[in-house]
């Protein structure tokens, strides 16, 4: 992982401020989200386990999250803490509400899913 060393305490009261400023249809979402980007802080910072644990919380079914972006940013915490399969998974909800961005993810090269990029499941996934 690139960048520099996340500020746990920050995340969480950055995680704070956005569900009290988050309009009431949106607060659930935000939270959510919200979690997720906390998971991906904690990953950063070497804590999987912690990050395994709040990612699971932070999980929001399509009531929530029709469109499953939250799904994605959870298979960015499982590529950066080792869980290529739930990770692999977990990008596959995310492209099935999401077809349209299926090339886009043929044709990424960032690090945020390199791990889950060497899996071949991954071509299978973004594969047209």
């Amino acid at each position: 992982m690139r960048g520099v060393q996340p500020d746990i305490d920050a995340a969480w009261e950055a995680l704070d401020q956005l569900v009290a400023a988050s309009p009431l249809e949106r607060t659930e979402f935000n939270r959510q989200k919200g979690l997720m980007m906390t998971a991906m802080a904690l990953a950063r910072a070497g804590l999987a386990d912690s990050a395994r644990a709040v990612a699971v919380r932070a999980r929001a079914g399509p009531d929530i999250d029709p469109v499953r972006v939250i799904a994605y940013y959870e298979a960015v915490v499982r590529s950066w803490v080792g869980d290529t399969e739930e990770g692999i998974h977990l990008l596959g909800i995310y492209l099935s509400a999401n077809p349209g961005r299926i090339q886009a993810f043929a044709d990424d090269d960032t690090w945020w899913l390199e791990e889950l990029r060497k899996d071949p499941r991954y071509a299978s996934l973004v594969a047209q």
